[in-house]
């Protein structure tokens, strides 16, 4: 069985499986290379939501370090790993990451880069990379823009372990959830993602993000235009014409 599995688990949900277990599903060059092309692929699937789990106790402990101390020729091409860090953001489906056990270097960079994070009560987030002669470089991307930026710093030089009580308090993670049950709650936030319009969904998936990065001025502009669209759809006219008869017949009791 591949290192990657990918299902459609439900109507409108997929589901991500890092399958190395007896690894603690840190990554190979391999791994990498496919873990790419299964975002790739959620492009053309029709889903709202995807949930990116580890099988076994463990989300992803990070690189394989054999790999690094051994360096094997790496089939990925030299942008992917810039290209990867645009995908989380450009998907379509929302990423919900279900954490649980020590989630560490690669492993705490693709929990940050989901859209919204589920972690088991001992799950405990890392950023080794210095203890090892490394940079948690592709790191920072999703860690910046969650964490403030002198906490950022901190948890990059010392590569400390961070307990997920603190994970919640920085806002690195959405809720805890017992270690036992990490993945059907991910499963549920994902449940009430897909009963909404997919347009709806992708839409506010893009904006959200695009919206980061717009000065004050120019993002009222685009959520002018945006809204404009989005009235104009057939989903949104079919929603306020449900919503305005349910409230005549609530009126008229």
């Amino acid at each position: 069985m591949s290192d990657i599995v990918f299902r459609k688990a439900e109507e409108g949900i997929g589901e991500i499986v890092f399958n190395r277990p007896e690894k603690r599903n840190a990554f190979t060059n391999a791994m990498f290379v496919e873990f790419y092309d299964t975002l790739r692929s959620l492009e053309v699937q029709e889903l709202k939501a995807v949930v990116i789990r580890g099988e076994g106790r463990n989300f992803c402990g990070g690189v394989d370090l054999n790999e690094v101390a051994n360096p094997v020729k790496s089939k990925a091409p030299p942008s992917m790993a810039v290209d990867l860090a645009a995908l989380y953001r450009n998907t379509r489906p929302v990423l919900i990451a279900a954490v649980n056990g020590p989630t560490l270097g690669l492993g705490a960079s693709i929990a940050m880069s989901c859209d919204m994070v589920v972690a088991g009560e001992t799950t405990q987030f890392g950023y080794p990379e210095v203890h090892h002669g490394l940079v948690a470089t592709f790191a920072l991307i999703g860690l910046s823009a969650v964490v403030p930026m002198r906490k950022a710093f901190e948890l990059v030089i010392t590569g400390r372990r961070i307990p997920v009580a603190e994970a919640l308090q920085l806002g690195m993670i959405n809720e805890i959830a017992p270690d036992a049950e990490v993945t059907d709650r991910a499963f549920a936030m994902a449940r009430e993602v897909a009963q909404y319009n997919d347009l709806a969904i992708h839409t506010t998936k893009r904006f959200f993000y695009e919206n980061q990065e717009m000065p004050y001025s120019v993002s009222a502009h685009a959520a002018d235009r945006v809204t404009r669209l989005m009235r104009q759809t057939n989903a949104a006219k079919k929603q306020a014409a449900a919503f305005l008869e349910a409230k005549a017949k609530e009126g008229a009791q």
